[in-house]
Formats: C-alpha cells, sequence, structure tokens
C-alpha cells in the first residue's frame, strides 16, 4: 500500500542515528483512510535530516510492518514544510533544522520581529537579520553558507525524490559531490563514481537505470569494470587483480552472462589507459605506474657508487661501546650493514633489538654530520620513537610531507645533503604513501625501514615491506636473536611460540594470562572486573581490548556500548551520539584538522554545535554533527586499527563466530601491542585455529618484480 504526499506534523522523534540518518518518528494520523492506522498516531520509518518535534512535513512511502516498531510507513521521501506559521513550528525550523547559527535564543528574536515571515527573511535575506540586537555578522555569515547548502540539497533532493533514490543516497551523493551533485548526475551518472569511494556502483546504478539508461549502456559497462576492480583491489590491498575472478564479478554485477562485454569493455579501458593486462592479470595502471616508480628509484639509490669515509671509524666504536649492555653479533652486522647501503630493511620480532639497532644507527649518523630524520604512519608510533631515541623528534609521514586534503597536494619538503630517514612500523607502509615519501629523495639520501615481517602489511594497496625483502635487492637485517633483556617477558616469548607455530597452554604469570572459557558470558565475567581494576590502576588510555571481529557478542560494536555503559556514567548527548569522558578513534585522515586514522582521544566537551575531542594535541579537535561517521567508539578495536601502536596492558579477546580472521598474524600483532601485561580470553580452540592458520592471501602486487627485472 502506498501513501504519497502526506502532510502531517511530528509528534516525537522515536529514534534517530546521527552517523546513517536513519530514524523512526511518531506523527499526527492524517489519513483519510484509517483501515490501516486505527491510532492517533502513526509511524514513519526511513532517512532524513532536520525533523524535529512539531515540526510540519509532507512524506510518501509504502506500508510496512516492523516485528519491534508494529506497523508503520517506510519513507520514500520526506520533506520539512517550511513555511509553516505557528510560532512553535518556526522556532524549531529555524534552531533545529540543518540551517546552522541560529539557537533557540535567536530564533526567537527574528520570530519576535518578523513574525510569520521568519523563515523566509531567514532563507531569502538573511544579512537583515543584523538590524537584530545580538545577532552579528560572523553569526550571519554562518547562516548564510548554511541556507547555501540547504538550497543546493533541497533542489537535490527533489531531482533525486522524483526517480524513488533514498535519502540515504542523497545525502551522501551531497556530502562527496557537494554543488557538482547535481551537475554530474544529469551529465553522466556513473561518472559520480570518479568523484567518490563511498557509493557503491548499484546505488549510482539505480539512478541511471530509473532515469532511462539501458542495461547494455558502454558508460554503464565501464563503470561497472572499473568499480569492481577497484573493489576487488582495495579489499585485497592488490594493485591487480586477475581477469577471470574480474570477469566473473563483473558479469554478476552487470547482471548479464555474454563475456565478450566484458572483454569489449576491458579493451576499451586499456586503450583509455585505465588499466593494463599482464599474464592473465589486470592492474589499475596508478598503482602499475606507482610501484615502477618505487623501484625505478630504489635501483637508482642501490646502484649508487659508495661515498667512503662518511662514517668515522671512532664514531662507530664509541656508539657501541658506550651502550649499558653487549650488543650481541647479529645487532653488530646489522648496524654496519646498515651503514654500508643506502637502502636498508632492519626486521625482527619483538624483543630481537630493532629499537636498539635505531637508536645506535640514530646516534651514529647523527654524531657523522648527517640530518637525520625520524618517521612513522602512525602517531602513536612517533611518539614511541621519540622514547626510544632522546633528543630526536619523529613526526608521522603525512605530517613530514605537508599534506592538505590528500596525497596528491603534498609539499614534501627539500632534503639537505647527507640526509637518513628511518622509517618506523614500516609493514604498515602502501605504495602510494612510500611513492610519495621517495619523491623528496636526493642524490645522497639514505633510508632504512624498520619494521616486523610478521604483522600484518598495510591496509592500503601495496606490500613494500615484503616486496623489498623478496626481491633481494636491498640490504636486509633480520634479528633473530632475543635479546638479554626481553628474556624475561613471557609476552615476547609468546609471541615468538606463535609466530613459529608453537601451540601454548593457559597460563597465569606476572605479565601474561590466557585462559580458554566456553561461554560469551564466561569470557564477560572473566573480562570485565580485570578491565576495571587495570583501568583503575593505569587509566583507560593504557589500557586497550584488541578483538578480529567487529560484529557479534564479542565484537567492537558491542563490546563498545557495554563498556561505555560500564564505565562511563554520563548521559550520552542525543545529537552526536558519545559521552562526555568516552574513548573514541579517527576513522579517516583529516589533513586540515591534523589528525589521522586510528588516533584515540577521550569526548572533553559537547556544546550545541560541536562535539570536541582530546587527543594530546595542543588544541582540541571539534566536529560538527556531518563528522560524526569520522569517529568510533575505541574502547575496543580490531587489530589492524591497533596495528603501529602500543600499549601498557592488553585483553585479546577471540570469538570462534566464524573462522575469517582467526589467523596467526592476527593473533600475533594483536598480542606484541602489550608492553607490560596481556590478558587472552578465548572461547575454545580459537588460539590453537590461529596458531594452526598461517594462511594470508598472498597480495597481486609487481614491486617486486619491477625489482629483479634484468634491465
Amino acid at each position: 500500500m502506498e501513501y504519497n504526499n502526506i502532510k502531517t506534523k511530528v509528534e516525537r522523534i522515536v529514534y534517530y542515528n546521527q552517523q546513517s540518518k536513519w530514524g523512526i518518528l511518531s506523527v499526527n494520523n492524517t489519513l483519510e483512510d484509517k483501515s490501516v492506522f486505527k491510532d492517533l498516531f502513526l509511524t514513519l520509518s526511513g532517512n532524513f535530516e532536520g525533523i524535529y518535534t512539531d515540526c510540519e512535513i509532507e512524506y510518501s512511502g509504502d506500508f510496512k510492518s516492523h516485528p519491534k516498531y508494529g506497523n508503520q510507513v517506510e519513507l520514500s521521501k520526506i520533506k520539512i514544510l517550511a513555511d509553516a506559521n505557528s510560532k512553535d513550528s518556526i522556532i524549531n525550523f529555524l534552531s533545529r533544522s540543518t540551517i546552522k547559527g541560529i539557537h533557540v535564543q535567536n530564533a526567537l528574536k527574528i520570530y519576535n520581529k518578523y513574525k510569520e515571515k521568519s523563515v523566509d527573511v531567514v532563507l531569502n535575506t538573511p544579512e537583515v537579520l543584523l538590524e537584530i540586537n545580538g545577532i552579528g555578522s560572523k553569526t550571519v555569515e554562518k547562516v548564510k553558507k548554511s541556507i547555501e547548502n540547504y538550497k543546493k540539497m533541497e533542489e537535490l533532493i527533489n531531482y533525486c525524490t522524483n526517480l524513488g533514490i533514498p535519502y540515504s543516497v542523497i545525502y551522501k551523493l551531497d556530502k562527496e559531490l557537494g554543488q557538482d551533485a547535481l551537475k554530474i548526475l544529469k551529465r553522466n551518472v556513473y561518472s559520480a563514481l570518479d568523484h567518490t569511494d563511498n557509493m557503491t556502483f548499484r546505488q549510482i546504478d539505480d539512478i541511471a537505470l530509473k532515469s532511462g539508461v539501458a542495461l547494455d549502456n558502454k558508460d554503464r559497462a565501464q563503470a561497472c569494470l572499473m568499480y569492481v576492480l577497484k573493489s576487488k583491489v582495495a579489499l585485497e590491498s592488490s594493485t591487480g587483480y586477475t581477469s577471470p575472478e574480474l570477469r566473473e564479478a563483473f558479469l554478476k554485477e552487470m547482471g548479464i552472462n555474454t563475456s565478450i562485454v566484458y572483454t569489449a569493455t576491458l579493451n576499451v579501458l586499456i586503450e583509455r589507459e585505465k588499466v593494463i593486462l599482464e599474464s592473465n592479470r589486470v592492474y589499475l595502471k596508478e598503482y602499475y605506474d606507482t610501484e615502477y616508480f618505487i623501484a625505478e628509484l630504489i635501483l637508482q639509490m642501490t646502484s649508487r657508487e659508495k661515498v667512503k669515509g662518511l662514517i668515522k671509524r671512532e664514531v662507530l666504536e664509541q656508539e657501541m661501546a658506550d651502550f649499558p649492555f653487549d650488543l650481541n653479533d647479529g645487532q653488530k652486522l646489522a648496524i654496519k650493514k646498515c651503514l654500508l647501503n643506502d637502502v636498508s630493511v632492519l626486521t625482527g620480532a619483538p624483543g630481537s633489538g630493532k629499537s636498539t639497532i635505531t637508536k645506535a644507527l640514530v646516534n651514529i649518523y647523527h654524531r657523522c654530520g648527517f640530518n637525520v630524520v625520524l618517521l612513522s604512519p602512525t602517531g602513536k608510533a612517533t611518539r614511541r620513537m621519540e622514547e626510544c631515541v632522546p633528543g630526536f623528534k619523529a613526526s608521522t609521514i603525512h605530517k613530514f610531507l605537508k599534506v592538505k586534503r590528500s596525497l596528491k597536494d603534498a609539499e614534501p619538503p627539500v632534503l639537505p645533503p647527507k640526509t637518513v630517514i628511518f622509517i618506523d612500523e614500516s609493514s604498515m607502509l602502501d605504495i602510494m604513501l612510500f611513492a610519495k615519501l621517495l619523491g623528496c629523495v636526493e642524490h645522497d639520501t639514505k633510508i632504512i625501514l624498520i619494521g616486523d615481517i610478521h604483522q600484518l602489511p598495510s591496509v592500503q594497496a601495496g606490500n613494500i615491506l615484503q616486496d623489498l625483502i623478496k626481491s633481494g635487492k636491498v640490504n636486509v637485517c633480520t634479528l633473530i636473536d632475543i635479546t638479554r633483556q626481553s628474556q624475561d617477558s613471557n609476552i615476547i616469548k609468546y609471541c615468538s611460540e606463535i609466530n613459529h607455530g608453537n601451540y601454548i597452554d593457559e597460563c597465569n604469570t606476572h605479565d601474561f594470562i590466557y585462559e580458554e572459557l566456553a561461554t560469551d558470558e564466561d569470557v564477560m565475567n572473566k573480562f570485565v572486573p580485570n578491565y576495571i581494576e587495570e583501568t583503575k590502576l593505569h587509566g583507560f588510555n593504557n589500557v586497550q581490548v584488541i578483538v578480529p571481529y567487529k560484529k557479534g557478542e564479542l565484537g567492537t560494536h558491542k563490546l563498545n556500548e557495554y563498556i561505555s555503559d560500564i564505565y562511563n556514567s554520563n548521559e550520552k548527548d542525543e545529537t552526536f551520539g558519545y559521552k562526555l569522558g568516552d574513548k573514541v578513534m579517527q576513522l579517516v585522515n583529516n589533513y586540515d584538522k591534523d589528525i589521522f586514522n586510528g588516533e584515540t582521544g577521550v569526548v572533553s566537551n559537547i556544546d550545541e554545535d560541536y562535539l570536541y575531542v582530546d587527543f594530546g594535541k595542543e588544541d582540541e579537535i571539534q566536529y560538527p554533527t556531518e563528522e560524526m561517521d569520522n569517529l568510533t567508539l575505541a574502547y575496543v578495536s580490531t587489530t589492524h586499527k591497533c596495528q603501529g601502536s602500543e600499549y601498557p596492558i592488553v585483553f585479546v579477546i577471540l570469538d570462534d563466530m566464524s573462522n575469517f580472521l582467526l589467523i596467526r598474524k592476527i593473533l600475533y600483532t594483536a598480542i606484541s601491542r602489550g608492553k607490560k601485561k596481556v590478558y587472552l580470553y578465548s572461547k575454545p580452540f580459537c588460539v590453537d585455529r590461529c596458531i594452526n592458520n598461517d594462511y594470508y592471501k598472498d597480495r597481486i602486487t609487481k614491486l617486486k618484480q619491477f625489482l629483479q627485472r634484468e634491465n
């Protein structure tokens, strides 16, 4: 049963998720036919924004029965009737819609002056608001900018709702494409996929097909093939994909079964230099060229003529003699080899001495007149580098490259002669970031990559550390022996056992506790009291819970909400969805705010316009409601999100909901995040499954082959 263009008034907002823009409304039942909805109020569900209690709306939708909320209308479109004349409606619209800069007191002042014309005045002549005492130029400018966005959004909404496009997609279009959204949709709807990575082919395809695009449209086929290739590459963090698998995925997405369409479309994309076909593998040309660029520079650096006399023998001998403990033979050899080569990889397990070698090398190079640059992909890893090498400042690679909005607008610094760059946590390096860094390398720059090859590789495309090692073209120093200083650590001991594929027994030591528990409830009964005790002793910023999964009773979503409820007694803010004191994590790189994916902080303040997060920087970072999808609760994080970070206390929880992420690298990486103490709580046999499962799908990359080529 359909309902079209029904006007009514909102009685209350039953539920609303600020991030997804999905919610449930209770509205006055103004339907003429009361056979289905007999009560005074009826329920609407769907995506919307700016709706508030008592506002006048017009909606369309279909009948739906919900197991929890009963009979309701599932919205296909909804809009606020901004010309409602009641005082309450006008004040609510001005202060609680998407128009920013007008709080309730200012809305009341505007109404007292302009009465029922208030909305028209604000939308069409906002500059006259300067006549009202207490409203200044900054507020008016904020209102003007907001109205521009409001009107553009309104035009986009009208166009899309006529095609039956849900608001969730409209909101994404506006957010990703901005003022060009409508123009792009009307010219070539599929070109929207060139401007955003946050929309699916099916969302765009739905718009296109509803506007009359044919199934065999060439733009549709090319957009689909590029989308599928990018999706598969992103999913596997590769730079290419096998052609047979790509063809199968393409035909499925297109809804056809004619392979000739795949071949013809692939040939067009090759001609347009979007992709490269080689050895039955299809590569994104941008990634292919980037790996070639990296290989060229690395080979140039490794083939330089060695300059003698740069490292003074007396400095080397004195630095080794000054260490408070004796360096073993492997460490001494690694130091000498790194000093002799222009490109080096320093790898080894926790406790093998990577930090020791790094400290020695930094001091030697510094004392021999080199400009030393310490870099890492993450902020926490940079702070750890500074602890490792006192007196030297470290930086994230993004900050060093002066990235503004994306890597494309980076402004790499000009390096002085005799520069050596140390890159910690190099297993996290992706090809695009590494290529941009190599772009500032001068004729005598040296690079030393430090990382653990057994940890998870980068989330983004490429496999830099492994490809460099396997190529045989760069100096690789692999530290095997566990140092005497680390031999008393059970964390390091069990990391080593797991890494070598050896099963471990349940234990309870001073720094490592491992226990298998039968049910989710048993896990929680063990975990909760120990978590509370450790956070009391160390503070929750120094205690991290790590799990493989996001979903399930022991996944990040459920556990984060649970911990927030038991740990944080503050009320959740309805607008922003967080509590004061919540531990949160940044999910995307924001170059303007100098805050990056994986950094954690604490919600420090919430006002009408912003949520504020203290990341331990000089200033708090402020987030408007539209940036809430940049944050998530961070009491619990996945292993991937914790890579590059270390914490005094770590809880690792393994669930048996799936074998998909019960992998040795996952367990090894999670446990190695702990510095002082690790709690490992596992459902039966999960640890054994991880240790037994050393499978980690090889990535399709070209860097190793490019480095190994004859000419």
